[in-house]
């Protein structure tokens, strides 16, 4: 009996209970109400229990005459289909209960009924009357007892609010007793700011939308509580009021604030409404968005004007820029993605400040370890940066940047890399794991083109899900192709040699493919994994998931904007992996990448001289010379491989490529990650329902050391949207209340947390429910 309709559909069902001959189940239960105060409510009902309403032919409604319900309980009729068990109810609006009583007077539509009296249960009060909608409120004896003031007004107000009252909580009612006409009112209009803010952004269509007693009431609120007149002063007057920010309409602006993606046609009123005076300033942020778009266009500009200044004046202008620009990052209009310059600088200015430091070492193997420290954050941020924009008009300041600050960064660090590996070479990469021995409980993830800067996003995703993760670096196979690399790295790469091209193969000169790779990996103990098989967690295995290459070589710089998505991929994957007993899964890769948004420069090599090009490698026939740099092939030390200098490439045009030596392609992550014990807790969210601010949650399974929040960032416990945590009850299920009502229609995570805290399972939510408008 949690809400006002789960007690009256309990109500109805304990009428059927009540059977007075008890050997059979009733007919039926008649429900008699002769003032029709309760059809509202049938929509709701008819979702819970079999009704059966007298009125005009509607069998979808499963309405209809007397003799066609009398059918119905025979079940003569193809839509009777509900359960043998279930004991139907006729609902019989505008009939009262004296009226069917009187068999000799009752009307003749209604005869075919009114033996059901005999034969099926009533409900009605215990003095025989019909149960209005009040009466089953107040009545202690088969009602809420729950007293309600018996003014008109209270009655208007209950009969107009009977909809909004079925899904209120039966606790809350009881403390808000007696309940008064205001009560029903903000039943119906609970939310005035939200409702200004609803009929700003469709003047017409929120009106139609309301009905005639919630528009009267949205009228008076707005004429008592804002000075405003909505039939007479009109949206752009509440435009004006809304951008002066004095009295309550601050609440109103608040509101926006806190959720502007609900009310985002705001933006174009403003836009009519805006004077030509100044823009007004409401919580020290400018209100009016064409002020907005006014700023983003001066930062547009004074970050295409860095493209030819010199890269340290490029970084003093940004720090600056970051100053002036930086807060509009808090502003609505950034919220609703009209700032997008402001949120790209942020990570220019981290861009500045990572690659003002120079990056050496004595040996290449120094350099990459400060590369693994410090220096993967100027590739991070440019990428981060990248993001940011879509159209090409706010790409070119990002280029103007990559032009001026990263591309002197990248070519840089690139050259002083490759002089050391000249002059010490690279060793090979360990496999990932043994050959002859195949550690037992654990799975290889291989993850293509994973590059160190996203690893280390990726670590931050796993130890949010309460993973324990390592991270280190491996020096990648050369050249850092995956038809080399990837063999490289696989636990069979003691099995393989040289191939065509630069692919290795196997003993019978078979050149080492997918397939053939595979069945190597299965011939020595290694289950293979497909998609989301998760596998026997008690033996070796093998999988691989990602598109990060296959994305890069076809979307070039667009790439920055799918890495979220295939980051979130990759968790998913883990966490399943683990969920499904997995000890330890140990995530791989090939080799990582470089990406310029202005295109990698060219780089000249006679293709007489090579058997086959890559973008950024060229393996050299035999016997051929070259001035570019050459290192040997992993698979054969006899072949030479040359590797476009610096940032280049053997192909123009190329934003994204790999194959040569440098940081980013060289320096690739080794990571195991380890499940803490509350991760492999087999429990389930099984429902997520929301009534008004409160959220039930059932779950099932293994929950008893679990605890529930409720929080905007899943593993941000300072994030979180309720007073305190809660546990569950025996029966799986626990209540969490939002107590701040502004927080409606933001999006919410609920999560379940073990005993140290850490999330377990997280599941997305809406707070108070998803909702049009």
């Amino acid at each position: 009996m949690s809400t006002f309709l789960d007690a009256l559909e309990s109500a109805l069902r304990q009428a059927a209970a009540q059977n007075r001959y008890g050997q059979e189940a009733p007919a039926a239960v008649l429900w008699t109400d002769g003032e029709k105060q309760w059809p509202p409510l049938l929509p709701l009902l008819r979702e819970r229990l079999p009704i059966l309403t007298l009125g005009g032919y509607d069998p979808e409604n499963r309405t209809g005459p007397a003799i066609w319900i009398r059918c119905m309980l025979s079940r003569t009729l193809p839509e009777a289909d509900w359960p043998e068990e279930a004991v139907p109810v006729v609902y019989l609006p505008g009939v009262s209960r004296a009226e069917l009583r009187a068999v000799e007077e009752c009307p003749k539509e209604l005869k075919p009924l009114a033996e059901l009296q005999y034969r099926g249960a009533l409900w009605t009060q215990k003095n025989a009357k019909d149960w209005t909608i009040a009466a089953f409120l107040q009545s202690s004896d088969g009602g809420l007892g729950t007293p309600v003031t018996g003014d008109q007004a209270t009655r208007q107000s209950l009969a107009c609010a009977l909809a909004e009252l079925a899904h209120e909580d039966v606790e809350n009612l009881r403390k808000q007793a007696p309940l008064k006409a205001s009560f029903f009112d903000s039943l119906v209009n609970p939310d005035p700011p939200r409702n200004l803010l609803l009929w700003m952004c469709n003047p017409e269509g929120t009106r139609q939308a309301m009905s005639r007693q919630q528009w009267t009431a949205f009228v008076s609120t707005c004429k008592s509580q804002y000075a405003f007149d909505p039939e007479g002063d009109g949206e752009l007057r509440a435009a004006e009021l809304l951008a002066d920010g004095k009295g309550a309409w601050g609440e109103v602006w608040q509101r926006f604030v806190d959720s502007p993606h609900q009310f985002s046609g705001l933006r174009d009123l403003l836009d009519r409404a805006q004077p030509a005076q100044l823009p007004l300033i409401v919580a020290g942020a400018s209100v009016w968005p064409r002020s907005n778009r006014q700023r983003e266009e001066e930062l547009r500009k004074a970050l295409c004007a860095l493209k030819t200044r010199s890269t340290q004046e490029a970084r003093e202008t940004l720090r600056s820029l970051e100053r002036e620009h930086g807060g509009r990052r808090e502003c609505v209009w950034a919220a609703l993605g009209d700032a997008p310059l402001a949120f790209a600088l942020k990570h220019l200015t981290a861009l500045a400040d990572a690659s003002e430091a120079p990056l050496s070492g004595a040996n290449p193997e120094q350099m990459a370890d400060k590369y693994a420290e410090k220096g993967w954050q100027v590739d991070d941020a440019m990428l981060k940066a990248l993001a940011e924009v879509q159209s090409p008009a706010d790409l070119e300041p990002v280029k103007a940047i990559s032009d001026s600050v990263y591309r002197p960064w990248l070519r840089d660090v690139a050259e002083e890399f490759q002089k050391l590996v000249s002059q010490d070479g690279l060793e090979h990469p360990d496999p990932a794991a043994s050959l002859d021995d195949p550690p037992a409980c654990v799975c290889i993830l291989f993850s293509d083109a994973l590059r160190f800067d996203l690893a280390r996003r990726l670590r931050s995703e796993l130890e949010a899900e309460g993973l324990e993760v390592e991270l280190g670096w491996s020096m990648a196979s050369l050249p850092t192709v995956t038809a080399t690399a990837k063999a490289g790295i696989s636990p069979v790469a003691p099995l393989l040699q040289a191939g065509p091209e630069f692919s290795p193969s196997v003993e019978s000169g078979t050149k080492v493919d997918i397939a053939v790779l595979r069945r190597l990996l299965s011939d020595h103990g290694y289950d293979i994994l497909l998609e989301e098989d998760v596998g026997d967690p008690s033996k070796s295995a093998w999988t691989e998931s990602g598109r990060l290459d296959a994305l890069g070589h076809l979307e070039g710089w667009k790439l920055a904007h799918r890495v979220e998505e295939e980051l979130r991929s990759l968790t998913s994957r883990v966490k399943n992996l683990v969920q499904a007993g997995w000890k330890e899964i140990g995530i791989v890769t090939d080799h990582g990448w470089l990406l310029l948004p202005t295109g990698l420069p060219k780089q000249d090599l006679p293709e007489h001289l090579t058997e086959v090009r890559k973008g950024r490698c060229a393996r050299m026939k035999a016997g051929s010379e070259t001035d570019l740099m050459t290192v040997p092939w992993r698979w054969d030390p006899t072949v030479a491989i040359a590797v476009a200098p610096g940032i280049s490439c053997f192909v123009a045009g190329k934003e994204y490529e790999h194959g040569g030596v440098s940081l980013q392609e060289c320096v690739v992550p080794r990571m195991s990650v380890k499940g803490t014990a509350s991760q492999s807790v087999d429990v389930t969210i099984a429902e997520v329902r929301w009534q008004g601010l409160r959220c039930r949650v059932s779950l099932r399974g293994d929950y008893a050391n679990l605890s529930v929040d409720l929080r905007k960032k899943a593993a941000d416990a300072s994030t979180s949207m309720v007073d305190q945590t809660k546990t569950a009850g025996e029966d799986g299920r626990v209540s969490l209340v939002v107590p701040d009502d502004k927080l409606t229609g933001e999006g919410a995570v609920l999560v379940l947390l073990g005993t140290g805290g850490e999330v377990v399972k997280k599941q997305g939510t809406v707070v108070g429910g998803e909702k049009n408008g």
